[in-house]
């Protein structure tokens, strides 16, 4: 962590926030800005935080007002979905350091890798003395407490001590994604459209990943891929939201007596896509560790908490390589998190619920993603697929 060197003005600035910070009273809290600047936008990073934001309302009061003012602009949409129907977020917006209406809140809470922009922001709104005397907000760091450790961090606030014990009871619970029973309707109707049936089963493969050391080798996906499309009942939908050819690819590989079995998401907006997964058609979800079975875990997650038979929730698999799947995965309670590992000269496929705690944590035994074979893969899903 670092700690910048800040100039006078800054300084002075900082100072003042410090004084605001020390006369806090949570009671009298009404409206809270969340400054989110992840940097890079990671789908499955962005689904666990907008859940994190939670802990806002827990501790200042369900009639607290949140908003999130997220700075990666270019995923605005994105950042919009995670919050739609959830109780924990109010609004989402994106607009420049510069633009924010500092004035409309009582506390900013800062969730940055950098946090200098923030604070050279409010010098540029407050650049006079007399105009600092004004700026009544609170401001609190909550970057380290909540952000991946992807990097450095560059911390210019406080921390609240008060606040941050709440949120440390909640960081390794199950996150949550709302989506309503409108939108279930919505992707049963739209997959009926496009030819499922009542007595069919739709199981969902994702097929890309951000990172190719990520993903099985393609032999092994099509093993798999045929011994889906050989269940009774079956249909396979595939992810294409940038609409790059698909649907052509599988043709040319499988050819047209498999075709009619898919259906291809083409070109639907993310908020869409979640409603698929989130279908009552749905029983199985398959792929690499990657953002959307993060959502699929947050969709049940939410589902089960409300009433829904663990026995109703589709079969959620991912499956991983050398790297931290229990810090991923450890509290994704209906996600089967696969892994290999080595025994010796024996590779061996583990289910990472059922290793000891040292061993979910400890990773320099685990084998990359072009270890697993097609059979490990096929019999751990014949022996549960209902």
């Amino acid at each position: 962590m670092n700690y910048p060197v800040q100039s006078i003005d800054n300084q002075i600035i900082l100072n003042k926030i410090i004084q605001n910070n020390r006369k806090i009273n949570k009671e009298e809290v009404k409206r809270i800005l969340i400054i989110y600047d992840e940097g890079n936008f990671y789908i499955g990073d962005t689904c666990i935080m907008f859940d994190k934001f939670k802990v806002c309302k827990l501790f200042f009061g369900e009639s607290t007002v949140v908003d999130v003012c997220c700075m990666n602009r270019r995923f605005a949409g994105f950042y919009k979905s995670f919050s739609i129907n959830s109780p924990y977020v109010d609004n989402v917006f994106s607009v420049p350091y510069d633009e924010i209406e500092l004035d409309d809140y009582d506390v900013l809470l800062c969730i940055a890798y950098d946090e200098t922009p923030l604070i050279d922001a409010i010098y540029e709104i407050y650049p006079e003395q007399d105009l600092l005397q004004h700026l009544n907000l609170c401001v609190f760091s909550f970057s380290e407490i909540l952000l991946y450790e992807r990097g450095s961090f560059t911390i210019c606030f406080p921390v609240y001590q008060e606040l941050l014990s709440v949120a440390r009871q909640f960081r390794l619970a199950s996150h949550e994604l709302f989506i309503s029973e409108d939108e279930r309707d919505w992707a049963d109707r739209w997959l009926e459209e496009k030819g499922m049936r009542k007595n069919e089963r739709l199981f969902i493969l994702l097929d890309s990943s951000s990172a190719k050391h990520k993903i099985v080798r393609t032999d092994v996906y099509f093993d798999l891929l045929i011994f889906l499309l050989n269940k009774e009942n079956a249909r396979i939908l595939i992810f294409d939201e940038k609409n790059t050819g698909k649907e052509e690819f599988y043709r040319e590989w499988l050819g047209e007596q498999y075709i009619g079995r898919f259906i291809f998401s083409k070109q639907l907006g993310f908020r869409e896509d979640l409603r698929l997964i989130s279908s009552r058609y749905t029983k199985l979800m398959w792929g690499p560790c990657t953002g959307l079975l993060h959502c699929a875990s947050g969709i049940y997650n939410n589902y089960v908490r409300k009433g829904m038979p663990a026995g109703d929730v589709p079969l959620l698999i991912t499956y991983t390589g050398r790297w931290d799947a229990y810090g991923w995965w450890g509290n994704a309670p209906l996600v089967n998190c696969l892994l290999m590992k080595k025994e010796g000269n024996k590779k061996e496929l583990a289910l990472l619920s059922q290793l000891s705690k040292d061993e979910q944590k400890r990773f320099e035994d685990r084998l990359g993603c072009n270890e697993y074979s097609s059979s490990m893969h096929i019999d751990f899903i014949n022996k549960r697929l209902q």
